[in-house]
């Protein structure tokens, strides 16, 4: 302030009133895996399923719907729920779950379709399919083209793509492409010349840059006006014939498709016999009616084409080859269960190791959870480590779908289960309603978040999520597990968890949190151990997330001191924060005692020379009364109690 010249008085302010303010108590990141390019309940594309990549922050059920769809669960051919399978919705259906309790979660999708249906189907190919280049349009505003379009083998039918320009945080124009037979499908080349990595978007295209996977290659040049969101490229991919080496003529054959009558392999041969007309001759069916005239359709009712002349004209003998055979669609994901699941386990963990927005301190989630498929723990673990989340938060995790009470105890013993103390586990799979009304059976993670939301909501997240009250499960119809081979023949089987399975489940090194049926009570979570490698006050639940909780508290209070004298008053100032912080956890029954000490005693002259503060916070957090003992002491009649 200004020094004053003449007499009075000045009054200052000295703003020591820090803190940090409230958050909601249960805020999940949930990674999972969808269908591409879903419809919504309004029949619109869902645009949470045309992308990947991009955390989203998702309110309500009804935003959810609009984003993602409906859960899709696969069913067998009798309408059976193939229960298990990798390719069910579980981490959709996990976010919906917890929606009709909680306020808030950040869903970050993998880039990977989980849409098979037309696997198996069985059809009549003419070759691999090309671009048509007559077929290729443009709407939209920006200016440029398309170049360098590959049709790959793995593209069996004609079809139309669409490249879509999007909304996005990137400096370059960024598009999604689109198959008609494939739905979305994603850039799979990680190099420097293609747009693998996007900020705000894996898997997406970039403009100048070459976008490949196992479908197609192509890239978009721009050439003037830049593209903007809506702008659109079409284009049609078609079977060709192929041209003798040997020929004259320059011309082509166009509109190559299969006619109702071929139902099996056959080698076609178009030969001219003079420049206006050909005959054509197939291995089974030898010549097929009268010639053909250059410029008209052709239809002998197993192949439709029409030669078209070139610039240079045909001579007699000029041919081509048409190649019919029978080709099934092969399924993208694998054939059996095993080889989906590596596949889509593989691209969530990618999308977890690799996405730099869910490290950002703009989204500040507490729990991490990719319901369904426990092989991704590792992960979490890490990203649960990552220097920007530092254990502010914690991870919810599942047994495999096909464990027994007895399996899943042995399981817990192997090294595919993660030890730490910022993860859980609980058990076993649980049959819920999806939003369709239909009974699906859900990984327990996704039960678990939601008890945990609602134990939240009663107390606070220092309070075990288990037992009466804040343990209850609701929605819940059954439990258990399944047998048989998954993707086909898996069975559900229901199973109660009676105290001798409680015990094999919960005991010190298994520590799995079992979700129990309790006659008259309904079904609770009667468990609230971690995962850790050593009994300690960080093996439950409750003290870890606590210890989540005061990490981020202590950390955004201590933010305002950053840069400020490090002298004595700064640390008074800033122990006083941490004291208060630390006297509302206590006042809220999360602690027994604290201490804390910011003096010259832990703020030595070495920590001064390198610009160093230390406040030391020392905690006795509360413990759960998990196990109570009544002793009866019976005695005889006359003798004393």
């Amino acid at each position: 302030m200004a020094t004053r010249v003449s007499a009075g008085v000045s009054v200052t302010v000295d703003n020591q009133s820090y803190y940090t303010p409230g958050t909601a108590s249960t805020v999940p990141l949930y990674i999972i895996a969808t269908k591409g390019s879903k419809t919504n309940l309004t029949n619109n594309t869902a645009v949470g399923t045309t992308e990947s990549g991009v955390v989203r922050v998702v309110t309500g059920i009804e935003q959810s719907l609009e984003l993602y769809g409906v859960p899709s669960f696969r069913t067998a051919s009798d309408g059976s729920q193939l229960h298990g399978d990798s390719r069910n919705e579980y981490g959709l259906l996990a976010l919906n779950h917890f929606l009709e309790v909680g306020g808030r979660a950040y869903v970050l999708r993998a880039d990977i379709d989980l849409d098979d249906s037309e696997a198996g189907e069985t059809f009549m190919s003419l070759g691999v399919p090309s671009i048509i280049p007559t077929t290729a349009t443009f709407f939209g505003e920006g200016e440029g083209y398309l170049s360098n379009v590959v049709v790959k083998s793995n593209l069996v039918k004609p079809q139309t793509f669409t490249i879509e320009f999007i909304v996005s945080d990137s400096e370059v124009p960024q598009y999604i492409v689109r198959s008609e037979q494939f739905g979305f499908i994603a850039n799979e080349v990680l190099s420097s010349d293609t747009a693998n990595f996007i900020v705000g978007g894996n898997g997406r295209g970039q403009v100048g840059k070459t976008f490949k996977n196992s479908l197609i290659d192509l890239k978009v040049v721009a050439d003037g006006i830049d593209f903007v969101a809506g702008d659109v490229f079409t284009f049609q991919v078609g079977y060709t014939a192929v041209a003798n080496p040997a020929n004259v003529g320059s011309g082509t054959i166009e509109g190559l498709s299969v006619d109702a009558l071929l139902t099996s392999g056959e080698v076609f041969t178009v030969t001219m016999i003079s420049d206006t007309a050909f005959e054509v001759v197939g291995t089974n069916s030898g010549v097929s009616g009268v010639a053909g005239t250059i410029g008209v359709p052709f239809d002998n009712n197993k192949i439709v084409f029409t030669v078209v002349a070139g610039t240079t004209d045909f001579v007699a003998g000029d041919s081509f080859t048409i190649t019919a055979s029978e080709v099934t669609v092969p399924n993208p994901l694998g054939e059996t269960d095993a080889q989906r699941r590596v596949k889509i386990v593989t691209a969530l963990q990618a999308v977890i190791n690799s996405n730099q927005d869910i490290r950002s301190p703009y989204f500040e989630f507490n729990l991490v959870s990719c319901p369904g498929y426990p092989e991704v723990a590792d992960e979490i673990q890490r990203l649960l480590t990552d220097i920007n989340i530092d254990y502010e938060a914690f991870g919810v995790n599942d047994v495999p779908v096909n464990k027994s009470p007895e399996q899943a105890a042995t399981w817990a013993m192997s090294t595919e289960r993660v030890r730490s103390e910022y993860n859980a586990y609980y058990y076993p799979w649980c049959i819920v309603s999806n939003i369709d009304g239909v009974d699906v059976l859900v990984p327990p993670s996704a039960v678990a978040i939601r008890t945990i939301a609602n134990s939240d909501n009663i107390s606070y997240l220092w309070m075990a999520p288990a037992g009466e009250g804040n343990g209850d499960v609701v929605g819940v119809t059954k439990i258990g597990y399944v047998t048989g081979k998954i993707g086909e023949s898996a069975k559900f089987v229901e199973v109660e968890i009676n105290r001798g399975r409680m015990d094999i489940l919960y005991e010190y090194d298994k520590n799995i949190n079992p979700i129990q049926f309790i006659p008259g009570r309904g079904f609770k979570i009667m468990g609230q151990k971690t995962s850790a490698s050593a009994a300690s006050a960080l093996d439950r639940v409750s003290t870890v997330r606590l210890i989540c909780d005061m990490k981020r508290k202590l950390r955004k209070g201590s933010f305002p001191f950053l840069f400020k004298p490090n002298d004595q008053i700064t640390r008074d100032a800033l122990k006083s924060n941490a004291d208060s912080i630390l006297a509302d956890y206590m006042s809220k029954r999360a602690l027994y005692d604290y201490a804390t000490v910011c003096d010259s005693t832990n703020n030595t002259a070495d920590r001064l020379e390198r610009n160093e503060m230390y406040l030391n916070v020392g905690i006795k957090p509360k413990k759960d009364a998990e196990f109570i003992h009544i002793p009866i002491r019976v005695v005889n009649t006359g003798t004393s109690l």
